[in-house]
């Protein structure tokens, strides 16, 4: 499925999307503070396909995906004791798992194959997926 390679295919934007006035280095979410972060919150930004997309992140571990492409899925998020977030989709086979990284509103991941970056827009989203 298309948001399998979503992560991988997303490097380029972490060039382009990670810019920020800040001087302060983005900080690695682990623990609690990804927690903090993310539960409840949307990330939204586009694939490399140009496909807009929306990830939620629901408390006790549920994530959804929903593209204007269409594509839908859902699957499992967890923290791993060294600070990795790994996410198991229903539609894709096996797990992946990132280093998380936030700078305002901006949110950045790494793994083994690559990294990318998306918006974090707080709360549920209105569920309009349009190109940003």
């Amino acid at each position: 499925m298309r948001h399998a390679y979503l992560f991988v295919l997303l490097a380029t934007l972490t060039a382009l999307g990670l810019a920020s006035p800040s001087l302060a280095a983005p900080e690695q979410l682990t623990g609690e503070r990804f927690l903090d972060v993310m539960s409840n919150n949307t990330l939204s930004g586009t694939t490399a396909s140009g496909a807009a997309f929306d990830i939620y992140f629901l408390d006790g571990g549920g994530v959804t995906y929903e593209d204007s492409a269409g594509e839908r899925d859902h699957g499992r998020w967890l923290m791993e004791p060294g600070g990795a977030v790994c996410i198991t989709w229903q539609g894709a086979s096996g797990q992946r798992c990132y280093k998380a990284f936030v700078d305002g509103d901006r949110l950045s991941w790494q793994d083994k194959d690559g990294s990318g970056a998306a918006t974090l827009r707080g709360g549920v989203g209105t569920g309009s997926l349009k190109p940003r």
